[in-house]
C-alpha cells in the first residue's frame, strides 16, 4: 500500500511537472539509437534526476537570496549550473563526463551547506550515494565517491554542530529540509523500481517473442526438412519407375527387333516370318498390355510408392510374368521347372509382386547359359510364402551378392549371350519385397548359379 501511495504521488508530480514543461522531451536528452537498453536506460534516470535538481535548486536559490542567505543562494546557483551541465554532456553524448560533474558538485554544495547553515544537507549526501551506485556506470570514481560522501555525512552529522560560520537555520527549516530529503529518496527509488519493473517486463516480452520466433523457425525448419525429404523420395521414386520401365520392356522390344532385322536381311525367309507372325503378335499384344499396366500403376506412383495390398493368388502372376518372358526363354532354350503350393495365396500388392517375379525371371535367364534350366519353386513356411527362383548359370561371389542390394550405385553385368540390364532390378525388387512385408534372400556359387528366394506374407484364409 505504501509504495501504491509513492507511485500516486510522483505520478501526481510527473503529470504536473508535464503540464508545465515537455517532460518527456527532457527526460530523453542524449538517448539515441545507439545506446543499449540499459545505457538508455540509465540516461533516462540521470536526465529525470537532473530535472528534479534544477527545479528544486531554483527554487532555494529565490528563498535563500529572498532570506539573505546570500553564499547558500550561491550554493544553490552551482547545483542549478550542474544540472544544466549535465543535460548539456548528455545532448553532447558525454555521459560519463556529465555524470561525475553533477555527482562532485552536489557533493561539495551540500557538504559546504550542511557545514555553513547547519540546515540537514549532510542527508542529501546519501542521495548523491545512491545515485552514484544505482544510476552510473561503475567505475574507480563510483567508488571514491561513494566512500567520500559516506566519510562526510558521518562527520558531519558527528562533529559539523561544533562549527558555526553563519546563523544556523531554524528547527523548522531544518526538519523541512528533511522532509523534502525524504520525498526525494521516495521518488528516486520509486521511479528507479518503476524502471527495473518496466525492464524486466520487456525482457521477459522480448524473450518470449523470441521463443515463439524460434518455435516458428523450428517448425519451418522441419516442414523445410519434410519438403525436402518428400522432394528426395519423388525423385528417387521417378528414377525408379524409369529404371522399371526400361527394364521391363527394354527385353521384348530387343527380342522383336532381332526378328525384324533377320527378316529385312533376308536371313529369316517369307515363310519363316509368317510362321513367327503369330508368335510376334502374341508378344506385341504381351508388351502392350503389360506396358499400359506398368505407366497407369506408375502415374499412381509418382508421388511416392504406395502399398495396395490384396489377397492374390501367386499361379496367375507367374503364368502372366512367364508369358512375358516366353520370347526370353525360347530364344535361349531354358526351360523352367515348377515345384510347390500352386495354390499358394499372398497378401501384398500384386504388380509389386509381378515386377519382382519379372526381374528375378528374367535375371536367372540372363546368367544362365542356352539348353539350361531354371527352377521355380513355391513353399509355405509359417506365416509366409517362399518363392525361389534357382538358375544354374555363371554364379556370383558372395561380396557381389551383397553389393547388388546395398551399393548406392550397381554397374550391370553382360548376361551369358551379351544381355544387357540397368542393374537396379533386384535392388528394386528387394525395396519392392521391403516395402509389402517381406525380403529376398540370396545364395550364390560361383560356376554353379544363383537362388533368389522371395519371402511374402502369406494371406489368411476365413
Amino acid at each position: 500500500m505504501r509504495n501504491k501511495r509513492y507511485l500516486k504521488i510522483y505520478s501526481a508530480l510527473r503529470r504536473w511537472l508535464n503540464s508545465i514543461i515537455n517532460i518527456n522531451s527532457i527526460i530523453n536528452i542524449g538517448v539515441t539509437t545507439d545506446l543499449n537498453h540499459e545505457e538508455s536506460r540509465r540516461v533516462r534516470v540521470i536526465n529525470l534526476i537532473a530535472l528534479l535538481g534544477a527545479i528544486s535548486s531554483t527554487t532555494f536559490f529565490i528563498t535563500n537570496l529572498y532570506a539573505g542567505r546570500q553564499v547558500l543562494a550561491y550554493l544553490n546557483l552551482a547545483t542549478l549550473a550542474s544540472n544544466y551541465g549535465l543535460l548539456y554532456a548528455n545532448y553532447k553524448k558525454h555521459y560519463y563526463f556529465g555524470q561525475l560533474l553533477i555527482s562532485i558538485v552536489l557533493s561539495l554544495v551540500f557538504a559546504l551547506s550542511s557545514l555553513l547553515y547547519h540546515n540537514g544537507m549532510e542527508f542529501y549526501l546519501l542521495i548523491v550515494t545512491a545515485m552514484v551506485l544505482t544510476v552510473m556506470k561503475k567505475g574507480m570514481a563510483v567508488k571514491i565517491i561513494s566512500v567520500v560522501n559516506c566519510l562526510l555525512f558521518i562527520l558531519l552529522f558527528r562533529y559539523g554542530d561544533n562549527y558555526t560560520f553563519f546563523e544556523p537555520f531554524p528547527k523548522e527549516q531544518y526538519f523541512t529540509n528533511i522532509f523534502l530529503w525524504v520525498i526525494f529518496y521516495v521518488i528516486f527509488f520509486s521511479y528507479f523500481r518503476t524502471l527495473n519493473t518496466n525492464y524486466r517486463a520487456e525482457i521477459e516480452n522480448r524473450n518470449k517473442q523470441l521463443q515463439l520466433q524460434q518455435i516458428k523457425l523450428l517448425n519451418q525448419t522441419q516442414q523445410l526438412e519434410l519438403s525436402n525429404k518428400q522432394l528426395e523420395i519423388l525423385n528417387s521414386t521417378k528414377k525408379k519407375l524409369f529404371s522399371i520401365v526400361a527394364h521391363d520392356v527394354r527385353t521384348p522390344i530387343a527380342g522383336l527387333k532381332t526378328s525384324l532385322d533377320l527378316f529385312n536381311q533376308n536371313i529369316l525367309s517369307k515363310d519363316d516370318f509368317m510362321h513367327l507372325s503369330k508368335e510376334l503378335s502374341m508378344q506385341l499384344n504381351q508388351l502392350h498390355s503389360s506396358l499400359e499396366n506398368l505407366l497407369k500403376w506408375s502415374n499412381g506412383q509418382m508421388s511416392g510408392i504406395e502399398i495396395q495390398k490384396e489377397k492374390t493368388a501367386l499361379e496367375p502372376l507367374l503364368a502372366e510374368t512367364l508369358d512375358l518372358l516366353q520370347y526370353n526363354l525360347l530364344n535361349k532354350d531354358i526351360q523352367v521347372n515348377i515345384t510347390g503350393d500352386g495354390n499358394a495365396i499372398i497378401e501384398a500388392d500384386p504388380n509389386h509382386i509381378k515386377l519382382v517375379m519379372r526381374n528375378l525371371i528374367s535375371n536367372a535367364i540372363k546368367f544362365s547359359f542356352a539348353g539350361s534350366k531354371i527352377d521355380v519353386a513355391i513353399e509355405k513356411n509359417g506365416a509366409f510364402i517362399h518363392f525361389s527362383v534357382t538358375d544354374h548359370g555363371v554364379g556370383m561371389k558372395e561380396d557381389t551378392v551383397n553389393e547388388i542390394f546395398t551399393s548406392a550405385h550397381i554397374a550391370s553385368s553382360m548376361g551369358t549371350s551379351n544381355e544387357k540390364g540397368t542393374g537396379m532390378g533386384l535392388k528394386i525388387s528387394k525395396e519392392f519385397a521391403e516395402k509389402n512385408g517381406g525380403d529376398i534372400v540370396a545364395s550364390c556359387t560361383p560356376g554353379e548359379g544363383c537362388k533368389f528366394t522371395l519371402i511374402i506374407p502369406s494371406a489368411t484364409i476365413n
